[in-house]
């Protein structure tokens, strides 16, 4: 869910691959984490280790499904997935349930916070924003509830939308049209090559639930989606990570992109670039990290858990990744960042009606990845 360009990603590899290499030699206790690609400030590894005198092994999947896949073949003691792959994972009693009082311990030290609380999880929860308690609420209270925070701790929030080149569309435009700007053929436009992220913009804009388990409301979708390849035509274009280098260079004038990505794609190009995101609703998440059945070092997790929430922590890993911190502190220090000041809006965006957060639903995946294999090929 969450990119940067390529040679950062190349860094991350080596940085890796150092770490491998140094953990092989030492006795230190080793802590296995595994994580989206660019989505952590390499620097803070460094810290944890120095701090609790241990070695973090560092991997990384590109997608839900990849880590979920690699969690049944291997052993990892911190795993941070998104919101709908957590409720898979706990589905299928592939990770633990947390000690939220251990959590509390470790990050009340830093916080210089009382240690001595009866709620754990309810104090920590007054730490964390009204997104993330918001987004966590809905869940629970949900139809077929899920109770998040039994399974993750809130790792980075965000929103999806779309990111255009203002000196070309109007916010009036875009206003107007919603999600079926991105099917005007006057335009060069970025699609996430994804079923998930695809379906989407049509689901919300037809007025059907993005969690939807009819049949017919994914056909109404693909339709939606295949008179948008007749419509654009050669300017559109599916993307995965290029998008961002694509937005920045002006090679696209409107992209369905993240929350997080927009604005590093605004904070890092020379164009005109703003970010919208349509009332008809979106896909509003949060990632978490999570402690597998798997693992081999539970305490030490714990602390690692805490040590990322931390105040500090958790802000200079947002200045480098760009998503918007789970905790209150965190959340003021970055926006009062000279280099985000100007994107405040963003990060402070509130949850409309008729946004949702995406729910793990076997029943409809495989059709609407079938079903997305038929836009592709159409």
């Amino acid at each position: 869910m969450k990119r940067k360009i390529l040679f950062v990603a190349t860094l991350a590899l080596s940085t890796f691959a150092m770490q491998m290499s140094l953990t092989s030699c030492s006795s230190k206790t080793t802590l296995k984490v595994f994580n989206w690609g660019e989505y952590i400030q390499m620097d803070l590894l460094k810290q944890f280790e120095k701090e609790y005198d241990c070695k973090v092994k560092y991997s990384t999947f590109n997608s839900n499904e990849d880590a979920l896949i690699q969690m049944e073949n291997n052993s990892f003691d911190v795993v941070v997935p998104s919101d709908y792959a957590i409720e898979e994972l706990a589905s299928k009693n592939m990770i633990q349930e947390l000690d939220w009082n251990k959590i509390y311990q470790e990050y009340a030290k830093s916080e210089e916070l009382t240690l001595e609380v009866t709620d754990p999880l309810a104090a920590m929860k007054e730490q964390y924003t009204d997104f993330v308690n918001k987004i966590t609420t809905d869940l629970k209270n949900d139809t077929n509830s899920f109770d998040f925070f039994k399974y993750a701790a809130p790792y980075f929030s965000g929103n999806v939308g779309i990111v255009y080149d203002a000196d070309k569309i109007s916010a009036e435009e875009i206003a107007q049209d919603g999600w079926n700007i991105v099917r005007n053929g006057s335009y060069k436009v970025a699609y996430y090559d994804s079923s998930r992220d695809g379906f989407m913009p049509p689901l919300k804009e037809l007025g059907k639930s993005m969690n939807t388990t009819s049949k017919s409301d994914i056909d109404e979708a693909v339709n939606w989606l295949k008179e948008q390849k007749q419509s654009v035509g050669k300017n559109l274009s599916y993307v995965t990570d290029e998008v961002l280098d694509g937005v920045i260079n002006g090679v696209y004038d409107i992209a369905l992109v993240y929350s997080g990505d927009a604005c590093y794609m605004m904070s890092e190009s020379n164009r005109n670039l703003d970010f919208y995101v349509p009332t008809n609703g979106t896909n509003v998440w949060v990632d978490g990290m999570v402690i597998p059945t798997s693992s081999k070092q539970v305490d030490l997790a714990y602390k690692f858990i805490a040590f990322m929430t931390r105040s500090n922590s958790s802000y200079q890993n947002a200045l480098e990744v760009c998503y918007t911190p789970t905790t209150k502190k965190a959340l003021d220090l970055f926006l009062n960042d000279d280099d985000f000041k100007d994107y405040q809006s963003y990060y402070s965006y509130e949850i409309q009606p008729l946004d949702e957060i995406y729910r793990y639903n076997s029943s409809i995946k495989k059709y609407m990845d079938d079903k997305w294999q038929d836009v592709m090929n159409a």
